[in-house]
């Protein structure tokens, strides 16, 4: 009623000015309240009639459509060329095999990428066996997995990922993608969280943070989220100029939620 508020304190303060004085104040008496009230009360639902309109207007011109609806982005694949992203080799032994597990995995991911998923889970799984603390083999083999179909497989993997490397944001928002799709929204958004918290210019974690949200009905942390995405990608894109417009609809969606 914030509005009605607003009209009222303005009533308030133009009703005192000019000539009148007291007696014609006090001549005013129970009408001039009523008087006010009305005046309050057209500028609130004409407030309303405004949101509806630009509702309607959107819808009518194909603005913001809800479908099709954002897919949730999963973050892909992982070199982890850089050795800081897992234990690094204590001896020379070690270090050879960290290097043979380099290889593998970047076999795997080109496997991968050219849709050869057995050669990929072939090499991934060399490249775990020659260096079982490899956290982004462990990333991109749960890839694998649940592009065969294997979810539970999947989970594992991601989760010992995380396990090996707790400041994995690609990790977090793939496990987050997944389990986010077997209903376990709550989850999903602290793992997107924690991702988008490890690095804030990853925009991925937030456009699935705000799917989650809209899902489960909280229209205000879904347009946060939307825009925290939008802000960190290329704003002339096309994914950006359909969320802009998708975020211009939630927000009208939003106000006339509230004003009902």
């Amino acid at each position: 009623m914030s509005l009605m508020h607003d009209a009222l304190k303005k009533l308030e303060e133009g009703g005192g000015g000019g000539n009148d004085g007291p007696a014609v104040s006090a001549s005013r008496g129970k009408g001039g309240c009523f008087y006010k009230i009305f005046v309050a009360m057209v500028v609130f639902i004409a407030s309303l009639a405004a949101a509806a309109a630009t509702l309607y207007l959107f819808k009518r011109m194909g603005v913001g459509r809800w479908a099709p609806d954002p897919v949730p982005i999963n973050s892909g694949i992982s070199e982890g060329k850089d050795a800081g992203h897992s234990p690094a080799p204590r001896d020379s032994l070690s270090e050879g095999r960290m290097d043979g597990a380099r290889a593998h995995n970047l076999r795997g991911i080109k496997a991968y990428m050219s849709g050869d998923l057995e050669d990929a889970l072939a090499n991934f799984e060399k490249a775990i066996d020659m260096f079982p603390a490899y956290a982004e083999a462990h990333n991109n083999i749960a890839l694998v997995y649940e592009r065969l179909g294997e979810r539970e497989k999947a989970t594992d993997s991601y989760r010992t990922a995380i396990e090996l490397r707790p400041d994995y944001p690609e990790a977090l928002n793939n496990l987050g993608v997944l389990i986010d799709e077997d209903g376990n929204t709550a989850e999903a958004v602290e793992l997107y969280r924690r991702a988008s918290d490890i690095d804030p210019s990853y925009p991925d974690p937030y456009l699935n943070m705000a799917i989650s949200y809209e899902k489960a009905g909280s229209l205000r942390d879904a347009i946060s989220s939307y825009e925290a995405f939008i802000s960190r990608t290329d704003p002339d894109s096309e994914v950006s100029r359909k969320l802009t417009r998708k975020v211009t609809l939630m927000k009208a969606l939003y106000l006339e939620k509230m004003g009902g």
